[in-house]
């Protein structure tokens, strides 16, 4: 958003209106009129509820206009973090899903909720991973309540054990990057898992599809998710972004959060987690909400908190396939080769290479990934591209490329 005006307005009654009854923060955004966000800038003013104006003195009236700025009043009502809703709507976000997407049902095994995976396929160092809020995933988040609470060990699971996860379904486990703390402003509620041995993730979100950016949430902008309880969202508009207000942790205390996104609402219960998606480009990370309006981290400040990146190390080049006099050049050279055999599973047929009988030969190329039998008329060195491989005499049994 880049109305200068509504800007300047903020810098000079940003202070004033906080000041009011009832006012938590206030943004820049747009006017909205019988529910329908219109295209005038405003000054959005956040309020934990509404109330009759003839209730208020004329101090704590929020006006209509400051100059030439028109202003508007959101109401936020109990926001919380998303507790688990036991009775979600779409089945389908909460079974077990192979390889693991975005959108769907996890847990940690100790707290027994359940939320959202957010980006199933994120990177950390090059290690890859999944990413949803810490008080989905990370049962550290209890420490701020119980210095003693053990956590080390605890496994993520897809899906959730409320949602009928078992042992045998824990795919990853939290690292605890980012702590929530009581009594201070906290910018970020996520914790980052690396896969457990078998367990990819792909870029994908249920029903959203390929994620590939990430971008900021500006005033307007028309978003979705894709949750465990409610599933696909219908497209929501963000409200303001920059706002600090306090989120109720059930069991654990109000907790301060700085710079947060505010959208319509689109997060339920047990929706914890759910990335934030305007196209294929993520903005924020849902956490938090209430009846009226929807929380989310900013999804840049969740990325460089913990650290993460979109693309992990780059894959070496795919090889291709390579004539065989050309792959087995040094063998030939030095005349000990008798025969090599492949086998062609397409085909369901072994292939020949006879050096001394090309004509009736049919095995012309070595493939990536496959294996070759060679039969040595003595002991010998097999060289390609620099990778220098010992063979003995008689049949030897290779990969291709060799090691």
């Amino acid at each position: 958003m880049q109305n200068t005006d509504v800007q300047a307005a903020l810098a000079v009654h940003k202070d004033m209106l906080k000041a009011k009854h009832n006012v938590v923060d206030v943004g820049v955004g747009y006017k909205t009129t019988k529910g329908v966000m219109t295209d005038q800038p405003a000054l959005v003013v956040f309020v934990r509820r509404k109330v009759a104006a003839t209730t208020l003195t004329t101090t704590d009236l929020v006006p209509p206009m400051l100059g030439t700025v028109a202003t508007d009043v959101v109401e936020l009502g109990d926001v919380s973090a998303l507790a688990t809703d036991v009775t979600p709507k779409p089945a389908i976000h909460r079974e077990k899903h192979r390889p693991v997407v975005g959108g769907i049902s996890c847990g940690v095994y100790v707290s027994f909720g359940a939320g959202t995976i957010g980006l199933p396929l994120v990177f950390r160092e090059g290690v890859p991973g999944l990413l949803s809020n810490k008080h989905v995933i990370s049962p550290s988040w209890l420490t701020a309540r119980d210095p003693s609470f053990v956590w080390k060990g605890a496994r993520v699971r897809q899906p959730a054990a409320l949602d009928g996860g078992t042992v045998d379904d824990s795919i990853a486990e939290a690292q605890d990057l980012v702590p929530i703390v009581l009594g201070q402003e906290n910018d970020v509620d996520a914790d980052f898992a690396p896969y457990l041995p078998g367990y990819p993730g792909e870029a994908q979100i249920y029903g959203l599809g390929a994620y590939n950016a990430l971008g900021d949430a500006e005033p307007g902008l028309v978003v979705t998710k894709s949750g465990r309880t409610s599933g696909v969202s219908p497209p929501r508009q963000v409200i303001s972004a920059g706002i600090t207000l306090a989120i109720d942790y059930p069991g654990l205390g109000v907790v301060t959060f700085r710079d947060q996104i505010i959208t319509q609402p689109m997060l339920s219960p047990g929706d914890s987690g759910s990335a934030i998606l305007s196209g294929q480009t993520v903005v924020g990370l849902g956490f938090a909400g209430s009846d009226t309006v929807s929380i989310a981290n900013p999804i840049k400040t969740v990325f460089e908190r913990l650290g993460l990146t979109l693309q992990g190390p780059a894959r070496p080049p795919a090889s291709l396939p390579v004539p065989i006099t050309q792959g087995l050049q040094s063998l030939l050279s030095q005349g000990i080769l008798w025969v090599a055999w492949g086998f062609d599973a397409r085909i369901q047929k072994f292939l020949l290479f006879d050096p001394a009988a090309p004509q009736v030969s049919d095995l012309a190329l070595l493939e990536p990934g496959k294996g070759y039998w060679l039969n040595l008329k003595r002991n010998g060195l097999l060289s390609y591209q620099g990778k220098t491989t010992p063979l003995q005499q008689g049949w030897n049994l290779i990969g291709w490329p060799v090691a």
